[in-house]
């Protein structure tokens, strides 16, 4: 079975800002462990293509009209995240 979890977030500063990317950790029983980094508007991207095809799919974090700057916020967002990547592998 694939083990999946979103298993931090890092800031990356890149030209006059800060970033914020997730690590997307994915574990093939008996296999090694990879490793991506995507930004949230990757993960949304993800989300509006699968809403044409799927209709049921799990609860995707909202988007905030301003950067999430707290620890706290970038913590929920992480775990939610997560759980949204958890629940499409089940599908």
């Amino acid at each position: 079975s694939l083990q999946l979890s979103i298993s931090r977030y890092k800031e990356i500063q890149e030209a006059k800002h800060i970033v914020i990317y997730y690590t997307i950790e994915m574990t093939k029983k008996g296999s090694s462990t990879w490793k991506l980094d995507k930004r949230f508007k990757e993960f949304d991207e993800l989300n509006n293509i699968l809403k044409k095809s799927y209709a049921n799919l799990p609860h995707f974090p909202t988007k905030t009209f301003f950067h999430l700057k707290e620890g706290s916020d970038l913590e929920k967002r992480r775990q939610e995240l997560e759980h949204y990547m958890q629940v499409l592998r089940e599908m």
